[in-house]
C-alpha cells in the first residue's frame, strides 16, 4: 500500500471539546544585557537557558523573576570553550544536552562544567547515492531550527533526528520524492553514522508539492510519535517507529495555507509565501498532564494570529491566540512556560519576555 492511500485511508479521532481554557497569568521581561539576543531558548534540568550563538554561551535565567543567574561557557578553543555553535537544545527524554556547529559537528553536554565532542555526523556525503531516498546520503538535519528543532533518545547509544532532503545529492526533484523520502533518521553516537531511516511525507505533499515548506515537528508518548508537518491541519499518530495508526487534529480560526507549488521553487519563494501563509511552529506533549500542544501561526491574510492549541486524549481541549512568535518551553509545577523566539522592541531596545500560562 502507497504511503499516500495509507494517509488517505487513516482513521480521523478526537472531538473539539474545548473544555479547558488556556490562562496566561504572568509575563516577565528577561535582563539580558550581557546577551546578543542572537540565539535559541529552551529547558535544560528545569532551567531556563538561552543559546547565545554570537558569544557562544548559555545563560540562565530565573523562572520567577527572570533575573540572570549564571553563563558558562564562551567563545574559544580551549577544553569547555565553544569555537562555534548553530543552536542547543536538551536531548527528550535525558539529563543530556547537545550543540551543533557549521560541519555538523555534535557536542554532548552533560553539566555546565563538560563538554564532550562525540564527532561529526556521517551522511556519507563523500560518497553520495544520487536520487536514493534509502541513502542517508541525501539527507541533513532538518531546518527551521528555530521552530522546533529537536533530537530524542532512544537509548544509550541512539538518537531520533529529525531529516530534510539534500537538494545537491538529490538529482531532479520530483513529487516522487515525497513518496519516497523519509523524516527520521536513527544515530549512532558510538560511530555517527546515521544507521536508518525511517517516517515517511504525508499525502498532501505528493498533492500539492513543495520543496520549501518541508519542515516539521515530532512528540514522543511512550511508543506514540506524534508528527505534524508545517502545512498540514492533521497530527499524524504512529506506533515508533512508523505504523501509522490515526490522525488527529483541527484547524485554527482563519487560516491561509495557499503557499507556491512546486517541486523546485527557489527560496526566495519561500521569504514571499511566508508573509501570508500559516505554519504550524511546534508540537510538545507534556508527560505529567497528558496534553499535547501545537502552536501555529495562521499567517498574514487575516493579521498574523498566533495559537496554542491543547489536546488529550485526542480532544482539542483547548485553543487561545498567543504573542507573536510565541513558542512554549516546557511545564514545571503546574505552570507551562512559554518565551517569544523573536525579540521585540520596548522604548528602542530589544527584548525577550518569558510568560506563564495554566491549562484549566
Amino acid at each position: 500500500m502507497s504511503c499516500s492511500n495509507d494517509m488517505k485511508l487513516a482513521e480521523h479521532k478526537g472531538l473539539v471539546s474545548k473544555t479547558s481554557r488556556v490562562e496566561f497569568f504572568d509575563s516577565i521581561t528577561l535582563n539580558m544585557d550581557s546577551c546578543s539576543m542572537r540565539g535559541n531558548f529552551f529547558i535544560w534540568k528545569d532551567e531556563i537557558c538561552f543559546a547565545d550563538v554570537y558569544y557562544n554561551r548559555v545563560f540562565v535565567f530565573d523562572k520567577d523573576n527572570g533575573q540572570m543567574l549564571t553563563n558558562y561557557f564562551g567563545r574559544g578553543a580551549s577544553k569547555n570553550e565553544i569555537a562555534n555553535m548553530l543552536y542547543m537544545h536538551a536531548i527528550d527524554n535525558s539529563n543530556l544536552a547537545f550543540y551543533i556547529d557549521s560541519s555538523n559537528g555534535m557536542y554532548m553536554i552533560e553539566d555546565s562544567t563538560k563538554i564532550e565532542r562525540i564527532g561529526n555526523i556521517d551522511w556519507g556525503w563523500d560518497r553520495p547515492n544520487i536520487g536514493n531516498y534509502e541513502s542517508p546520503s541525501v539527507y541533513n538535519i532538518m531546518e527551521m531550527s528555530d521552530f522546533d528543532m529537536k533530537i530524542t533518545r532512544v537509548n544509550d547509544s541512539i538518537l531520533i533526528i529529525p531529516l530534510s532532503v539534500v537538494g545537491r545529492n538529490l538529482g531532479n526533484r520530483t513529487s516522487s520524492m515525497f513518496e519516497k523520502a523519509h523524516t527520521f533518521g536513527l544515530l549512532n553516537v558510538n560511530t555517527m553514522h546515521v544507521d536508518s531511516l525511517f517516517g515517511k511525507y504525508p499525502a498532501q505533499y505528493k498533492n500539492i508539492p513543495t520543496n520549501l515548506f518541508t519542515f516539521f515537528s515530532y512528540a514522543l508518548d511512550g511508543d506514540k510519535i506524534y508528527v505534524n508537518h508545517c502545512i498540514d491541519s492533521l497530527i499524524y499518530v504512529y506506533e515508533y517507529p512508523d505504523k501509522l495508526l490515526y490522525t488527529i487534529g483541527y484547524e485554527v480560526p482563519k487560516i491561509d495555507r495557499s503557499y507556491t507549488q512546486g517541486n523546485n521553487l527557489d527560496p526566495v519563494v519561500l521569504d514571499k509565501d511566508i508573509q501570508h501563509v500559516g505554519v504550524n511552529t511546534q508540537l510538545m506533549y507534556v508527560k505529567e498532564t497528558g496534553i499535547l500542544l501545537r502552536m501555529v501561526n495562521s499567517g498574514g491574510t487575516y493579521g498574523s494570529r498566533f495559537f496554542l492549541q491543547a489536546y488529550k486524549d485526542d480532544n482539542l481541549i483547548a485553543e487561545a491566540e498567543v504573542p507573536t512568535f510565541f513558542k512554549c518551553l516546557g511545564y514545571a509545577n503546574g505552570i507551562y512556560y512559554g518565551v517569544n523566539m523573536v525579540p521585540t522592541v520596548d522604548e528602542e531596545k530589544e527584548v525577550f519576555t518569558l510568560y506563564k500560562f495554566r491549562i484549566k
